[in-house]
């Protein structure tokens, strides 16, 4: 298949795993995968369609949607488990805001899965409200230094991102 036939497509699923169901949009593309995951306290503009229009289909980018109101914990195990799903190894990842709280730790646990990650204007600091995911982040944090020390990661602000994530690829 050429790069014409898969330009513009975009695929939507849920995907069920064990009783969890995840929203993935996907661009598909015949090189490593790009996985995109919103903030999971901000309603901020969807940066996947525009990470698709820059790589895909050279690239296959994925954006998963985690579920919300659980520890950040279960939200990295619920990317992991989709990732996995799908078969990637040597991933980038990529998220803006507090999406940081959720892929640093993905990557430092796993990094067969994760080959590296792309930080958009990161946020390592929860809200104040009484989410549960907020609470997880403020009660049990994870070491962030540790985390950060133990991937290949950029971090970029938003006017950036195209060119720091050529950089990884």
């Amino acid at each position: 298949m050429s790069d014409g036939a898969l330009q513009g497509v975009k695929l939507e699923r849920d995907v069920e795993l064990g009783g969890v169901r995840l929203r993935v949009l996907d661009w598909p593309g015949y090189d490593r995968p790009l996985v995109y995951v919103p903030d999971p306290f901000t309603l901020q503009p969807d940066l996947a369609p525009r990470i698709a229009a820059a790589f895909a289909p050279k690239h296959r980018v994925v954006r998963i949607q985690p579920r919300s109101d659980v520890p950040y914990q279960a939200q990295t195990d619920d990317i992991r488990r989709v990732m996995q799903q799908f078969g990637f190894a040597g991933t980038v990842l990529v998220s803006s805001g507090c999406g940081a709280c959720i892929l640093l730790p993905l990557a430092a646990w796993y990094p067969r899965l994760v080959s590296s990650v792309l930080l958009i204007d990161p946020c390592y600091a929860p809200p104040a409200h009484d989410s549960l995911t907020a609470r997880s982040l403020r009660d049990c944090p994870p070491d962030w230094e540790k985390l950060r020390g133990r991937c290949r990661m950029l971090t970029t602000k938003s006017e950036e991102r195209v060119p720091k994530l050529e950089q990884l690829l």
